[in-house]
């Protein structure tokens, strides 16, 4: 029921800030709405604890978007994205923490961004993310089989609610009636995260590849 409810209470903003951008300028401003998908690296930048190994598999994100064109080279952008991390972090020869951990998480992201068209088909953007933790598990395994932990949700222990700035560079492609545009964004974490049971304190920082259909 948390999970759902997060839902629509993202859905509600998303729905609310694409009415504040449209309505003020109904007139003169031109919208579009597009599906945003693609690859997301996440990786922490921890506080305390240096590993011996770090992995980050690749994860996704995948939601919709709306962008408002208020001059010839500068919109606003309202997404509501679902977003998949993971990380594996290893330890060796210590008794201390266990050898290998994972964390893997699924969040809500609510960008808003502003975008600057440049030379030719090249844009820039730029704005704050809105993070809501949808559900976050972690699992930490030892040497010995007898000391195997188990996976365990610990979505409720960490922060619901996190903030990000994003920075993006892109380049758009008109293909018959629609627009296809393909963005690179870097997601600089600013909100602490922490659970006891995990070595760590850190931030979350995001590499975004991804593929923007309008319509």
């Amino acid at each position: 029921m948390d999970s759902i409810f997060k839902l629509n209470y993202c859905v509600v903003i998303f729905l609310c800030t694409m009415l504040l951008l449209v309505l003020p300028e109904r007139a003169t401003s031109k919208y579009r709405i597009g599906l945003k998908a693609g690859a997301n690296y996440t990786w922490p930048y921890p506080k305390n604890h240096k590993p011996d190994s770090r992995s980050y598999p690749a994860g996704y994100f995948a939601g919709i978007l709306m962008q408002v064109d208020k001059t010839k080279n500068l919109s606003l952008i309202s997404e509501l994205l679902l977003a998949k991390g993971s990380q594996y972090v290893e330890y060796y020869g210590t008794t201390e923490f266990p050898n290998l951990n994972k964390f893997t998480y699924y969040s809500l992201l609510f960008p808003v961004m502003l975008k600057l068209k440049s030379f030719r088909s090249i844009h820039f953007s730029t704005g704050p993310t809105i993070e809501c933790l949808i559900k976050a598990t972690y699992k930490a395994t030892y040497d010995s089989k007898a000391n195997n932990f188990s996976q365990v949700n610990i979505t409720r222990e960490l922060p619901h609610w996190g903030l990000n700035y994003a920075m993006g560079i892109g380049n758009e492609i008109q293909y018959q009636s629609c627009i296809i545009s393909l963005e690179l964004r870097y997601l600089i974490g600013l909100t602490r995260y922490r659970y006891k049971e995990y070595p760590w304190d850190w931030r979350n920082h995001s590499v975004q590849a991804g593929l923007i259909v309008y319509f």
